[in-house]
Order: structure tokens, then sequence, then C-alpha cells
């Protein structure tokens, strides 16, 4: 058998960063973003030996072992939420945790966004990780969101403007970009 053509403690410098950024955005709960990231490079680990890199880059291959962490996750959980929780006071509760948490550690700009970002829904926070922490295209976004493009530029829009009203109520506009 070949050597793979990276070793896994290369995969796991370069991609630890993007992968656990990739799940934070989405869960905005450290514990749990730890979790998925361990079971990601647990099952690269295992599978390694089956990349090709001729059907795929070693990244492409590396989040869509991610995406299906993450699709495995939400599907098995215990307790979904719904947006009549956000209603309930859950949105104060991520707010405290996530404050709880990162207060060592975040900028004070970052935990506005943050604190915008988990009042927001899911899919508003999975378009606003790929258009301004991953920097990708319309077209990319839409085609991993399955959606069409002027549907997602309008979602964007308007998730954009949902942090743009918490990050005015804040005082801290500098986060955003024009895009």
């Amino acid at each position: 058998m070949d050597r793979p053509l990276v070793t896994l403690e290369e995969i796991y410098e370069e991609f630890f960063p993007k992968i656990y950024n990739y799940f934070f955005y989405r869960l905005l709960h450290k514990e749990e973003t730890e979790d998925l990231v361990s079971q990601v490079f647990v099952k690269i680990a295992e599978h390694l030996d089956r990349y090709d890199p001729h059907k795929a880059r070693l990244s492409t291959w590396i989040y869509r072992i991610a995406e299906n962490t993450l699709t495995d996750y939400f599907r098995t959980r215990k307790a979904p939420l719904s947006y009549d929780h956000e209603e309930n006071g859950l949105e104060s509760k991520l707010t405290v945790e996530f404050e709880e948490q990162y207060e060592k550690i975040a900028s004070p700009k970052r935990r506005a966004v943050f604190s915008a970002l988990a009042q927001m829904g899911e899919r508003d926070r999975t378009i606003v990780y790929y258009a301004y922490f991953r920097g990708m295209s319309y077209r990319e976004i839409a085609k991993k969101m399955q959606m069409g493009e002027s549907t997602l530029a309008s979602a964007l829009m308007r998730a954009k403007q949902k942090l743009k009203t918490h990050l005015e109520q804040s005082g801290d506009l500098s986060m955003l970009r024009e895009r």
C-alpha cells in the first residue's frame, strides 16, 4: 500500500482550525464543537488509506466528512431546537454560555458577532459562515445549500440585515463588510 500524500499530523495541523470553525459557527457551543471535530479526525484517520486524490481534493474530502458528521449530529440529537424555543429565552441562554466560554479569548468585536449569530437560525448562520468566514462565491454557496443564486442573495441580504440590526444595537458595525 502506498503512503498517503500527507500525514495525519499534517492534515490535523492544516485543517483543525478550519473544521473547528466550520462546526462552531453552526452550533455556537464549544463542547459539542470539540466532540464533532474529534469525530471527524477519527474518521479521517480510519479512512485516510482510502482517500483518492484523483476523485477529489483533500479539502473537499475532509469537508464532506465534516458535513456528514454534522448531518448525523442533527439527525440524532435528542432535543431538536425550534424557533419556539428561541422566543422562550434560549437565545439569551446561548449568549450567556458563549460569553462565559469566550470572554477571555475573544475580542469585543468577535463576541458581538457571535452574539448576533446566536440569535439567528441555522440556515442564516450557515449562509453567513460560507459567505463571510470562508469567502465562498454566491455560486459555490448556492450549490452547497441546494438553492438558486437569487434565493441565496435574498437570504444573505436578510441574514446580513439581522446581523447589522444586532450589531447596531450593540454599537459595533465594523465587523460587517460589504459584499
